[in-house]
């Protein structure tokens, strides 16, 4: 399932050379031999999962804290001695409550703190975020710097299109090239004369494939973050946070919130 998640061919570029048989080795990405292929999924999109794969690698997130459906897994602490915090149930499962481990564990000689139930604590954290977040201020300063980082990537976008072009345009001469060196008869080796255009063509391709991709998304107009869009924006992103979606709650939380 990870070389499933991780192929870089559905992207569009395969590697040979890898792997070093003899040494039983992975070799140093400079020695790989890289063609194009079909581009199944979009490089973007492909691109998110390494970074989803890091972020719940379960050498640093425990597969509980990604699984588990409680708002506050992974993220509450106790106060008193810093221990972790699990569920408790009472009334047959009715009631539901977060409660320090070592004290569970060890007792009451081991830390005086106490149970909360889940609603309560729940209600807290999320009042606290939205109003530490979704603010006007706060969240319009959040929005603006998400802009400028933006513009800046378009700008490094456009520089990088711009020096695509200028090899697609070096490509493309040798492609010509290759056409008049065949128009005039001075081909000698056909195969060799495939293979040097199938392998400029593929260039040609890739180049074409990077700038379409570097000039999918266009900047986000300043002008479009005024009061009533960002209040609309607010009301939104408050509703996610209350959705009772118990999964999409947890995803905003982890990405929002820190230790409680």
């Amino acid at each position: 399932m990870h070389q499933l998640l991780t192929r870089e061919a559905y992207a569009g570029t395969h590697y040979f050379n890898r792997t070093d048989v003899r040494l039983s080795r992975s070799k140093d990405k400079s020695e790989w031999v890289s063609f194009a292929t079909p581009v199944l999924i979009n490089p973007e999109t492909f691109e998110v999962v390494p970074k989803l794969l890091e972020a719940r690698r379960p050498t640093r997130v425990a597969p509980r804290v990604v699984t588990d459906p409680t708002l506050l897994t992974g993220l509450a602490r106790c106060a008193n001695c810093g221990g972790g915090i699990k569920i408790r149930t009472g009334k047959g499962g009715r009631y539901r409550y977060y409660t320090c481990t070592n004290r569970v564990n060890e007792g009451a000689s081991s830390c005086k703190g106490r149970s909360i139930p889940m609603p309560v604590l729940d209600g807290i954290v999320l009042d606290s975020l939205e109003e530490r977040i979704f603010a006007p201020d706060p969240l319009e300063a959040s929005l603006r710097g998400l802009l400028d980082r933006a513009r800046n990537k378009t700008e490094v976008n456009a520089s990088k299109a711009k020096d695509l072009r200028r090899k697609l345009r070096e490509v493309e001469g040798r492609i010509e090239r290759l056409y008049a060196a065949l128009a005039d008869g001075t081909v000698g080796d056909t195969d060799m004369f495939c293979r040097s255009l199938s392998q400029v063509e593929g260039e040609r391709e890739e180049a074409l494939r990077m700038i379409a991709a570097l000039e999918k998304h266009p900047e986000v107009p300043r002008h479009l973050l005024t009061k009533s869009n960002i209040a609309r924006f607010a009301t939104v992103a408050r509703a996610r946070l209350r959705d009772e979606n118990a999964s999409l709650r947890k995803d905003h939380m982890q990405h929002l919130g820190g230790r409680v």
